[in-house]
């Protein structure tokens, strides 16, 4: 019997940083996370997700000039 636990739910993705932006990256993560009070993950989702929709929204107006 398939239950809904017996298929993973999420898919793990890594990314690599340079070591010399290590801290950096992690200090504004940080900052960011307390900001909106989101996880890593929330933030990063909501990161793509934003500058995706501000791509986008771009496209189309310079399709429409």
């Amino acid at each position: 019997m398939d239950t809904v636990l017996d298929k993973p739910i999420y898919t793990k993705r890594h990314i690599s940083i340079p070591q010399r932006e290590v801290e950096l990256i992690d200090k504004m993560s940080s900052k960011l996370m307390n900001y909106y009070g989101y996880t890593y993950s929330q933030l990063h989702r909501s990161l793509v997700r934003d500058e995706y929709k501000r791509r986008m929204e771009l496209l189309w107006q310079l399709k429409w000039i």
